[in-house]
C-alpha cells in the first residue's frame, strides 16, 4: 500500500459541524515514485476536499511524505509527517500524526 488517508472533524466555536469547507493538502516533500504510484500536486495549491455534512474532511495521501494541510475557514495550517508505512485499513486523524 502506498497511500493513507488522512482525517478531521470540522465544528464551529459552538461544536456543531462545519460542512462546505475547503482544505487542501500540499505535498511538500514526497516520493515522486513510490509502490508503483506517480504522486505530485494537482493543483498549485495542493489536493482539494470539502468536508460533508457531519464536518468530515479527508485526503489520501502517499506514505512518508511531508504534507502542509491548510483549512482556512478555520485559520488551520499544519505540516505533517505522514507515516513510511501502513495497512489498507490506515486512517489517521490529522492531529494525532
Amino acid at each position: 500500500m502506498s497511500t493513507v488517508v488522512i482525517y478531521a472533524y470540522l465544528r464551529d466555536a459552538n461544536g456543531n459541524a462545519k460542512s462546505g469547507s475547503y482544505g487542501y493538502a500540499e505535498l511538500i516533500d514526497t516520493p515522486y515514485y513510490y509502490d508503483g504510484v506517480y504522486f505530485s500536486n494537482p493543483t498549485e495549491r495542493g489536493i482539494r476536499s470539502t468536508s460533508d455534512a457531519n464536518g468530515l474532511i479527508e485526503w489520501t495521501v502517499p506514505q512518508g511524505a511531508r504534507v502542509r494541510f491548510r483549512i482556512d475557514d478555520i485559520d488551520l495550517v499544519l505540516e505533517k509527517a505522514v507515516p513510511i508505512s501502513g495497512t489498507s485499513t490506515d486512517l489517521y486523524d490529522l492531529e494525532d500524526l
